[in-house]
């Protein structure tokens, strides 16, 4: 309204009234019904509505942009909705804080459940400094070290994995695109002493500045046997701001290895170093390769491996 009165629309209506009214009250005085309605009014009455198409126009023109970016923007928010009902965690990197409080809504449950722990790990890493990112691969025999059957299998990959594979002996339960933890219904369940050999391939992006050293912990490389309390918010404030509880729990794991042996490939001019002894070390298609065996590796939280850009000669 406001915007019609400044563009001059209304005076003109309310001139053009108040002209006919006059021109009308003037004719009946004068009893004169041929003068009904006068060319002078015709004329106002026309004028006004060029004048109220004309500036009208503009306003029209603005309204219908208006109502088209409404719309776009409710497709939008109605196709990420959507999406996020579909798939409510999303990508990782997108909102790392939110994706944490998600995981640990969705799957906090499997916390107390009881899992196997890993007692042997074949790895074969292939790391890549300059693209900041890496290929795992390899298998983990897991050995059910509580007095109780284990009836399903959770596994969870690392951050920002993708292309992720897991070869278990049994029914999947549950999988979704951007969710790290996949859960398996086992043939028959695990009992307690025994083993199972799980298989695993992903890719992960680290994302990290600098290519001259990557320092990289299990859970970059390994999968997680179980849901993985490492991925959840620690800051208590941040946990309050999710409507989350804020809770004290123990992070670190002092499971200890068997044995564990890794491939590792980097590239040509960084040097791998990893747990235990260094058996073999050799290039291929302008790679260097190192191969390591440890015994007895210690903690599972302590298997770091690096690639060091080699010092100049």
């Amino acid at each position: 309204m406001t915007g019609l009165w400044r563009e001059g629309i209304l005076p003109s209506l309310c001139a053009a009234r108040r002209t006919e009214r006059v021109a009308k009250s003037a004719c009946r005085r004068l009893g004169k019904a041929e003068c009904l309605p006068s060319e002078s009014a015709g004329f106002t009455t026309s004028v006004f509505r060029h004048n109220m198409v004309q500036g009208t126009r503009p306003h029209f023109r603005r309204i219908a942009t208006a109502a088209w970016v409404a719309v776009v923007l409710c497709g939008m928010v109605g196709a990420w909705t959507l999406r996020n009902d579909r798939d409510p965690l999303g990508p990782q990197d997108r909102n790392p804080q939110g994706w944490a409080a998600a995981y640990e809504r969705s799957f906090g449950h499997l916390a107390g459940l009881p899992q196997p722990r890993p007692s042997r790990i074949e790895l074969a890493l292939d790391v890549f400094p300059e693209e900041q990112r890496l290929h795992s691969r390899g298998s983990v025999v897991v050995r059910n070290e509580t007095p109780v059957n284990i009836p399903e299998l959770h596994l969870t990959a690392p951050r920002r994995s993708t292309s992720i594979s897991f070869r278990v002996p049994g029914e999947v339960l549950a999988m979704q695109e951007h969710v790290p933890l996949y859960s398996y219904r086992l043939r028959r369940p695990l009992e307690p002493g025994e083993t199972l050999r799980i298989r695993f391939r992903f890719e992960v992006d680290l994302a990290r500045p600098g290519t001259e050293r990557l320092a990289l912990q299990p859970g970059e490389f390994l999968p997680h046997i179980g849901y993985d309390e490492g991925l959840e918010l620690d800051n208590a404030r941040a946990r309050r701001r999710h409507g989350l509880p804020v809770v004290d729990r123990l992070r670190a794991d002092t499971h200890r290895l068997g044995h564990f042996r890794t491939t590792l490939s980097t590239a040509s001019q960084h040097v791998a170093v990893a747990p235990g002894t260094r058996v073999r070390q050799w290039r291929e298609d302008g790679r260097a390769f190192y191969e390591y065996v440890a015994t007895d590796p210690g903690p599972l939280a302590d298997l770091a491996i690096e690639s060091t850009l080699r010092a100049a000669p």
